[in-house]
């Protein structure tokens, strides 16, 4: 079942990222997809402070993975934009990264096919941004 929310702020963004934060565990997943300024990246830091991180978090996109330890549960924020395959992406340990805490992963489309799988055992959802017609939503499956 999917579910749409329309975003005006980034107050929603957060309420969004406060309402999904108590319901996520260790080996929960969260796949971001939408295009570049759609919100994946502030969603990501609203769900990290809801979750008790302390650290600033910021875009993983040049590091490709940034650890946070300092919450409730471990939180892996990943950004796979610059990889090409998913060899790449099983190398930084994602599959491990899984089992010990919560894992946020932005341009997930390469590791998808993993997660088709991971989905039966733990749990996985996906959340797509877009900003079409001078309004942004969250599509949430």
């Amino acid at each position: 079942m999917s579910k749409l929310i329309e975003i005006e702020s980034e107050k929603d963004t957060s309420v969004l990222a406060q309402a999904i934060a108590p319901s996520l565990n260790k080996g929960s997943v969260l796949l971001l997809s939408g295009d570049l300024g759609t919100g994946k990246t502030f969603f990501a830091s609203c769900l990290c402070k809801y979750l008790g991180v302390t650290e600033t978090v910021n875009s993983p996109t040049f590091v490709i993975v940034n650890q946070y330890y300092s919450g409730r549960i471990p939180v892996f924020h990943i950004d796979l934009y610059r990889l090409d395959s998913l060899d790449e992406a099983l190398q930084l340990g994602v599959e491990e990264f899984c089992e010990e805490g919560i894992v946020i992963i932005e341009w997930p489309e390469l590791i998808e096919p993993l997660f088709e799988e991971y989905a039966s055992l733990n749990q996985v959802n996906k959340l797509f941004f877009r900003f079409q017609n001078g309004t942004r939503s969250v599509l949430i499956s």
